[in-house]
This record gives structure tokens, C-alpha cells and sequence, in this order.
């Protein structure tokens, strides 16, 4: 009975990933000023970030954090779980910042808000998961250190760019998850 549900539930995954580009939206409604300019992709060693063409729509979204939780609880070691979470941290960072960047409507910021929370919870995964790989550190473990350095540094500047935005309710939320990643990465040191 097991099977036929890991089954089922991986036929829907490969079918939801052929069916990715109907599930983007066409357009986003765009501002004359911007609350946030996007900036140079990172480059990550061993990490193939997915460029981001378009906003996902509400399905989109759902669809985008199943797969993350589905490829993340398939995944058994550290260091590949806390690479696929650094990625699909990444991705929800770009995904806030092409929505704060290009749309006016309240509901796409709320899911940028969204987004960035979700980007936040990732990075705690990614550093349990660290903590577990430095436990029996490899090459791997190296690399990953490096990439999730770059990851927090372009995750602060995100937050500094926001900050720099004129909508107190944004400035105040962005203040608050900067300070639960400080938390969380003190644990590491």
C-alpha cells in the first residue's frame, strides 16, 4: 500500500515538473519605482539555482513548496539535504525580490513576505543539516560551508535593500527575519 502511494506520488512529481512553465504567471503588474532592485545572480559551487522567468501563481506557489518538502525529506544525506535547501532558499529569494521589484498588488507582496519566510525556514534546515555534515566533515562538507556563506551574505543584503524600501510594515518584518537568521547562525559558530 506504501508503494503504490510512493509511486503515485512520484508520477504527480514528474508530471507537475513537465507541467512547470503552465503553472508561472504570463505577466506581473509593474511600478515606475520599485521597492527593491534585483542584482547579479550568485554563482554557488555544485548548485544549479533555477533561473526564475516569471511569478509563480498561487498554484505555483503550493506546487513549489511540495516539491521542496518532497525532494527534501527524500534526501538522506546532510550535505546533499542542506545544498537542496540552500537552493530552494535561493529561489525564494529571487522570487520575493522579482515581486517586490515589478509588482504593485498587495496580495503578490504578501506572497513576497511569504517567500521570505519560507527562504528563512530553509536556512535553518540548511544549518541543521550543516551541523549534522561537520559531525563527519568531506569535500562535500567544504563546499557546502563556502556556498552557505555566500548564501547568508546574499541573504543580508536582500534584507538591506528591503530595508531601504519606504513600507514600514516590510522594513519592520525584514528586521524581524534578519534577527531569527542571526539567531539560528549563532548556533553554528
Amino acid at each position: 500500500m506504501k508503494r503504490s502511494y510512493l509511486v503515485l506520488a512520484l508520477f504527480a512529481l514528474g508530471l507537475a515538473t513537465l507541467l512547470h512553465p503552465a503553472i508561472v504567471r504570463a505577466e506581473t503588474t509593474t511600478t515606475p519605482a520599485p521597492l527593491v532592485e534585483t542584482t547579479t545572480e550568485p554563482t554557488y559551487d555544485g548548485i544549479d539555482i533555477e533561473k526564475l522567468k516569471a511569478t509563480p501563481t498561487s498554484f505555483g506557489f503550493l506546487w513549489r513548496t511540495v516539491k521542496e518538502t518532497v525532494l527534501l525529506t527524500l534526501a538522506f544525506d546532510p550535505n546533499k539535504k542542506a545544498e537542496l535547501a540552500m537552493k530552494f532558499s535561493e529561489e525564494n529569494m529571487q522570487i520575493a525580490e522579482k515581486i517586490l521589484a515589478e509588482s504593485t498588488d498587495e496580495k503578490l507582496k504578501a506572497q513576497a513576505e511569504k517567500s521570505l519566510q519560507r527562504a528563512k525556514t530553509l536556512v535553518d534546515k540548511m544549518n541543521e543539516q550543516q551541523e549534522k555534515a561537520l559531525k563527519k566533515p568531506t569535500k562535500e562538507t567544504e563546499r557546502l560551508l563556502k556556498n552557505s556563506t555566500i548564501l547568508l551574505e546574499r541573504q543580508s543584503n536582500l534584507y538591506d535593500r528591503l530595508e531601504q524600501s519606504a513600507d514600514p510594515k516590510l522594513v519592520e518584518r525584514v528586521n524581524q527575519l534578519r534577527k531569527e537568521v542571526s539567531d539560528s547562525s549563532k548556533r553554528l559558530e
